[in-house]
């Protein structure tokens, strides 16, 4: 057996298999899930594509980014890709584990942009020294790879506008706060990367509460109040603070939470 002691720009080709083998089990998800696509099988399927994908393109797309540290702009294009899939052809499945594209891709959403809002997430960033031009065909076709995961994420997020489908509008905005924030912070400093960060965390945790108050929706509701709290206690942690101040911090957003919970309780039981 061969054993591969090279650098990671000297990688076999047969890295760039890796999306086809994957894209092969989308027949199989098809024909499993045609009959009922929340079936034990076709979720199985769609988990393992949903959790080997952003894994396998971490790998997959390493020399890109050594050369363009554009990390940011393709896993938040992946993650929003992925919830936006699954908004669009398996939006009613009754519970999490039966949605399991929008249950990764939301999450890595999230996790991402509270990493990103820290300005150390975005040094060093942008265009790097290299030893060689990315000129071979192997990093094209990475590259290009690389291109077409926020290509297809913003097409999709475009259509998301057009169907008035708000949630898909939030999430799936991950993707262009990403690129302007890459763009920025290869014009200037990390810090201008986590501040638009911290606008889009801002304007998603808001606009998911909004969401599920207008829903009514309990669940709904608890994750933009979620994705508030995060941000908050982030920036609190990220600043020289007092514990005092701290505390006061987790008391005033332990009380948001419960005040808003209990309106919509109140809201919901008087409805009948």
């Amino acid at each position: 057996m061969t054993v591969w002691t090279g650098s990671s720009h000297d990688l076999p080709a047969y890295r760039l298999w890796f999306f086809p083998l994957v894209a092969l089990a989308v027949p199989f998800l098809c024909w499993a899930g045609r009959g009922n696509r929340y079936h034990v099988r076709p979720v199985l399927v769609a988990w393992l594509i949903a959790l080997i994908l952003p894994v396998g393109t971490g790998f997959v797309l390493n020399p890109v980014d050594e050369a363009f540290r554009v990390w940011p702009v393709v896993f938040s294009s992946l993650f929003a890709l992925l919830y936006l899939i699954g908004q669009r052809w398996w939006s009613e499945g009754p519970t999490v584990g039966q949605r399991p594209f929008q249950t990764v891709g939301a999450l890595g959403v999230c996790g991402l942009a509270v990493m990103m809002s820290f300005g150390g997430a975005w040094e060093p960033v942008g265009f790097l020294q290299r030893d060689k031009p990315l000129g071979t065909i192997q990093e094209s076709l990475l590259f290009a790879t690389a291109t077409g995961f926020p290509v297809a994420a913003l097409a999709m997020w475009v259509r998301s506008w057009t169907r008035r489908a708000w949630d898909e509008v939030l999430v799936g905005g991950a993707t262009l706060f990403a690129i302007v924030a890459w763009i920025l912070a290869m014009q200037t400093t990390g810090t201008m990367g986590a501040v638009l960060l911290n606008v889009y965390l801002f304007v998603l945790g808001t606009g998911i509460l909004a969401v599920g108050l207008q829903q009514r929706r309990l669940a709904t509701v608890n994750a933009g109040m979620a994705i508030l709290a995060v941000m908050i206690l982030c920036r609190f942690f990220d600043m020289d603070l007092s514990l005092v101040v701290r505390g006061v911090a987790f008391i005033v957003v332990g009380t948001g939470f419960l005040a808003v919970n209990w309106f919509l309780w109140k809201w919901r039981r008087a409805e009948g």
